[in-house]
């Protein structure tokens, strides 16, 4: 393999009943992750990207299943392999130790119950030999690496005990602590205010340099995508409709939609004109047209674009885009 993660024509399909044919919430989706690469994954809610993370994880269930004309192609430190065919403890192994995930709400995805230590050790006990004077030595230092005051005290809190800025720090200690060699992270600001988001942006750049871990970031926020990531994909209805370098993508735009996105972004210099926003929503699955996802939002639809399904094609070096008019004028 070439990079750390190659994904292969991933399509996500939801069973709705023997009368019913399955539904397709995402397909035809290719990503390649490389070695200690920042990876970016942008759209709006309900776009595909959390449920696309999810499968690399193997935590989708009934009535989700990734197609079997899917390949996850990962390289563990056993060897190559294929995380769509591992058995549930074959994935287990992996899940936590080579690849960590940071969900999206700090305040619900820890358990109230058990201790922050409690909730270390497991992830730790899970995948290592130490004991548990080992582990306590083990938890203390991560707790100081994500920068946590008083560490020795906040390993004997409860979840509650803490603010949403030191869950999610405390959620990043317990992704890294197996020094995984992919970090995905969904959504991991949306809760905090702007000065946490900073601090935890800065934390998850220092940390991915110390540990060589490649980071996919999952985000609605362009803004945090220019602040983090080298490569980007922009996904809408279960598809991606645009990827390139970032600055390739901020600076030379091809899809209607990600040019929407950007012009959405608010800016200081702009605060006396009208907030742009795209019309419409995103389509619901299941309800998508034969044509391009997008071209009932899009001001510059054609009759083509109704009827028929852009392929995602190269239209600079690196630079892919689901669009027919940047099709057409790359032919002409």
């Amino acid at each position: 393999m070439n990079h750390l993660l190659e994904m292969r024509n991933l399509a996500i399909n939801l069973y709705r009943g023997k009368k019913q044919p399955q539904v397709k919430l995402c397909e035809g989706i290719n990503l390649d992750i490389k070695v200690r690469q920042n990876f970016g994954i942008v759209g709006e809610s309900g776009c595909g990207k959390s449920i696309t993370c999810s499968s690399i994880m193997g935590l989708l269930s009934y009535p989700l299943s990734v197609d079997p004309s899917t390949s996850i192609r990962f390289a563990s430190n056993d060897g190559e392999v294929d995380l769509t065919r591992l058995s549930a403890s074959q994935m287990r192994r992996i899940r936590g130790k080579e690849i960590s995930m940071i969900f999206q709400e700090p305040m619900t995805a820890l358990d109230p119950m058990y201790t922050i230590e409690s909730q270390i050790n497991e992830a730790l006990s899970f995948h290592t030999s130490l004991n548990r004077q080992e582990m306590h030595v083990a938890a203390l230092a991560m707790l100081e690496k994500v920068k946590i005051p008083r560490p020795d005290q906040i390993l004997s809190d409860y979840p509650h005990h803490l603010s949403g800025g030191m869950l999610q720090r405390v959620m990043i200690a317990i992704a890294l602590i197996n020094n995984p060699r992919l970090l995905i992270a969904d959504e991991p600001t949306t809760a905090l205010d702007v000065t946490i988001q900073a601090q935890i942006l800065d934390l998850m750049n220092e940390l991915r340099e110390s540990y060589n871990t490649s980071v996919i970031m999952i985000t609605h926020d362009l803004g945090v995508i220019a602040e983090t990531c080298e490569m980007v994909a922009v996904f809408y209805a279960g598809q991606i409709v645009e990827q390139a370098e970032i600055n390739e993508l901020f600076h030379a735009t091809a899809h209607p939609y990600t040019k929407g996105l950007l012009k959405s972004v608010t800016s200081l210099g702009k605060v006396s004109e009208p907030l742009y926003s795209i019309a419409g929503a995103v389509p619901t699955a299941g309800a998508f047209s034969k044509g391009c996802r997008f071209h009932d939002r899009c001001i510059a639809c054609t009759e083509k674009c109704r009827t028929s399904m852009p392929e995602l094609t190269e239209v600079a070096p690196g630079h892919l885009c689901r669009c027919w008019l940047n099709q057409e004028a790359n032919n002409a």
